[in-house]
């Protein structure tokens, strides 16, 4: 079954603009998990996918 809900956050530098490749993260997903990773070649973290709509937060390492 399809999941409709899936997206990948781009990490940018506030500063320079550029994205922020290979840099570590955390998502905590809505109900608490977290997922940990670091991003791709292009800033991107990996695909978060749900059933349904939910809020997550992220954190970036510095």
């Amino acid at each position: 079954m399809p999941v409709p809900f899936n997206d990948k956050i781009r990490l940018i530098n506030e500063s320079t603009g550029e994205p922020m490749i290979n840099h570590g993260y955390t998502i905590q997903r809505a109900d608490g998990r977290f997922e940990h990773g670091a991003s791709d070649s292009m800033g991107f973290t990996h695909m978060i996918s749900a059933h349904c709509a939910e809020q997550i937060k992220l954190f970036v390492e510095d």
